[in-house]
C-alpha cells in the first residue's frame, strides 16, 4: 500500500473490523458495501480465505468499475464453477463451497 500510495495513487482498503495501523492515506471502507459479512467463509480444509478474497475482488470490481470491470458485466465471457458444477451469478455460494472463476481467453 505504501508504494503505491509513494506513487500517487489513491489505495481503499475495503474491512469488516477497523485494522491496526495502516499506512496514513489509506482510505478505510466498509466492506459490507460489496458483500455482506454473513457471507465470509474460508477453506474447509486449509482456513484460507483465498477464495473469498477472489469472489470479494471480482464483485468489487462488478460494482464499483476498475480497468477489468467491462469483463464482468452481465452477459460477458466470464465463467464460473462451485463444486465443480459450472453455474452463474445467481448461485448462492455458502461455507465451504469451492468457487473458480474462468476469465475469457483468446485463441482457438
Amino acid at each position: 500500500m505504501a508504494s503505491f500510495l509513494a506513487h500517487g495513487h489513491p489505495v481503499d482498503l475495503y474491512v469488516y473490523e477497523p485494522p491496526g495501523a495502516p499506512p496514513a492515506g489509506v482510505r478505510l471502507v466498509d466492506a459490507e458495501e460489496i458483500l455482506p459479512r454473513a457471507l465470509l467463509f474460508t477453506h474447509r480444509r486449509t482456513g484460507s480465505l483465498g477464495s473469498f478474497s477472489d469472489w470479494f475482488r471480482y464483485r468489487l470490481l462488478r460494482e464499483r468499475g476498475g480497468i477489468w470491470a467491462e469483463t464482468l458485466t452481465e452477459g460477458r465471457a466470464l465463467r464460473m464453477a462451485c463444486n465443480h458444477v459450472m453455474t452463474d451469478a445467481g448461485t448462492r455460494i455458502t461455507e465451504g463451497c469451492e468457487v473458480a472463476f474462468f476469465p475469457p481467453v483468446t485463441g482457438g
